[in-house]
């Protein structure tokens, strides 16, 4: 009943400051991206489409993919060995201590979101802007 509500409710998605432009331009820049998610994959890939990002997305990593959710490192390793991508040169983007301490235990360079200055744990950098993050990965 929960997935059915967010799917029929998905045109009220509101996204993250930052977050449909980053994504756009980190795609314009041949960056591949991955949602990675503790949400079931009819949810994650409607809020991704509503938003209009879900094209822009390698893949999505959901609970259906994989037998244990964040904090456990899995879904990272699993969006990894898809992409056929060392863990060392992926950058995760997290806004919960839940999802850094999944990318950190798999290996990632983390980014902890923290616009409400709540301390995410071990992070490599700290931001309270998305846009921030297109530095990593200069056009």
């Amino acid at each position: 009943a929960i997935n059915a509500h967010y799917v029929a409710n998905r045109a009220n998605a509101v996204p993250i400051p930052e977050a449909v432009e980053t994504i756009r331009t980190l795609a314009d820049r041949g960056v591949p991206q991955v949602c990675v998610s503790n949400s079931g994959r009819q949810v994650v890939n409607a809020n991704l489409d509503a938003l209009g990002v879900l094209d822009h997305m390698s893949l999505t990593i959901s609970l259906d993919d994989v037998s244990v959710g964040k904090p456990d490192p899995t879904p990272y390793r699993e969006a990894c060995r898809q992409l056929a991508i060392a863990p060392g040169s992926v950058v995760a983007v997290e806004d919960s201590r839940t999802g850094t301490k999944a990318a950190r235990a798999a290996g990632l360079f983390v980014v902890g979101y923290l616009p409400s200055g709540v301390l995410l744990g071990d992070v490599d950098l700290s931001t309270n802007r998305l846009s921030s993050i297109l530095d990593l990965f200069p056009g």
